[in-house]
């Protein structure tokens, strides 16, 4: 084999090893995200046993990526949120027993669009719909069908919003009467650091999204969210 052969493979071998080598050496436990848009799943299971759970609940993505949440439950009309809120919040989040006959009379389709720059408490619309509540206190209520899909709302999160929400992600084909049509939700963030989401239905559901610099998966910046 030539000489120029050899220092091509020699070459490739290098550049594999820098680039390509660190995409296979993540933990077992949570998973880098280096695509344009990574679909996670809020949810799961079917009617008979319906999953209260994320997958993946640890991300480790960087500034590049979008992450886009769906709900693959089957068969039945169950939902969950994907909700930020910060550590320091002084909010008040209502807390929601699940039973569509509570809900279905809450929606009002002026919400959907509209926007309120008012300081306010968080209600029971700012959990059904996408909704931020920005460092001041306002609160933007998200096109629930914003994102490329048209299914959900998109969000760049710059870290120093107090509550960002999903809004109520139904499984698709299961959206009952009254409720915005969303079945996902996708966010990328600004900032580096690590966010929790909890869902606002079941408490139980809980995660954490960890947030590099572009280009850089491997260099993992752990910082105080929203500072």
């Amino acid at each position: 084999m030539s000489r120029s052969i050899w220092e091509f493979m020699i070459s490739f071998i290098f550049i594999f090893c820098i680039l390509v080598l660190p995409v296979f050496q993540s933990p077992a436990n949570a998973q880098f995200i280096l695509s344009i848009v990574y679909n996670a799943d809020a949810g799961g299971g079917n009617a008979t046993i319906p999953l209260n759970v994320y997958r993946p609940d640890e991300i480790i993505t960087n500034q590049s990526a979008n992450i886009k949440w769906q709900n693959p439950t089957l068969g039945i009309q169950y939902p969950h949120t994907v909700t930020f809120i910060r550590a320091d919040t002084n909010l008040t989040i209502p807390k929601i027993s699940f039973n569509l006959s509570n809900y279905s009379s809450l929606i009002d389709s002026k919400f959907q669009n509209a926007q309120n720059d008012k300081a306010s408490a968080v209600d029971v619309t700012a959990e059904i719909l996408p909704t931020v509540v920005s460092a001041n206190g306002s609160i933007t209520y998200l096109d629930p069908y914003g994102n490329l899909g048209g299914d959900g709302a998109q969000y760049n999160f710059t870290g120093t919003e107090k509550y960002v929400n999903s809004g109520f992600i139904w499984p698709e084909g299961q959206i009952p009467k009254g409720f915005a049509n969303i079945t996902s939700f996708t966010v990328q963030f600004e900032k580096q650091g690590v966010y929790h989401f909890q869902c606002l239905i079941h408490p139980e559901m809980s995660g954490n999204v960890t947030v590099t610099p572009p280009n850089t998966p491997m260099g993992i910046s752990i910082s105080d969210f929203g500072k």
